[in-house]
């Protein structure tokens, strides 16, 4: 992204980021299938991601190699059903 392309993931004339979507109304894409994002990370900020792109009527698929999603949030604690350290 530079400078010049606003925050919210539009670009000028070009519809939402993305090639499958440039110039679709609503950030469809062109043959009218619901677009789709994938998010690399359960933490907080990966969950915030995913959820922000679901409710504008993304399919969002988030990878995490933990077996258990949130990350910090659980700092210092064993994840459920683990065995303690």
């Amino acid at each position: 992204m530079t400078a010049a392309e606003p925050l919210d993931g539009t670009r000028p004339g070009r519809g939402p980021a993305g090639p499958d979507t440039a110039g679709a109304p609503g950030g469809r894409c062109v043959d009218g299938a619901r677009p789709t994002a994938a998010v690399v990370g359960g933490g907080l900020a990966g969950l915030a991601a995913a959820t922000a792109l679901a409710e504008r009527g993304v399919a969002v698929t988030v990878y995490e190699r933990q077996p258990y999603l949130g990350r910090r949030a659980g700092a210092g604690r064993p994840p459920c059903g683990a065995a303690p350290r």
